[in-house]
């Protein structure tokens, strides 16, 4: 169960990572800046931020149901 835990939470962080990477390496080429052509770099964040909050979520659930399980 803790690797299950460990894994929900390092891949989201994981490719939240990847996507801010790859939206930084677009910020530093000027010709991906303009978002009319080529919107790769609000998109990655946008995905990036999201997923990157899917660890958060987890550690609240994982802690409601300790909550609610161990009153028995």
């Amino acid at each position: 169960m803790k690797n299950f835990i460990s894994l929900l939470i390092i891949i989201p962080t994981a490719i939240s990572i990847l996507l801010f990477t790859v939206a930084a390496f677009a910020y530093k080429a000027p010709e991906m800046l303009v978002a009319a052509e080529n919107p790769v770099m609000a998109i990655c964040c946008i995905v990036g931020g999201i997923i990157s909050a899917m660890p958060i979520l987890v550690a609240i659930v994982i802690w409601i149901i300790n909550i609610f399980f161990k009153k028995k």
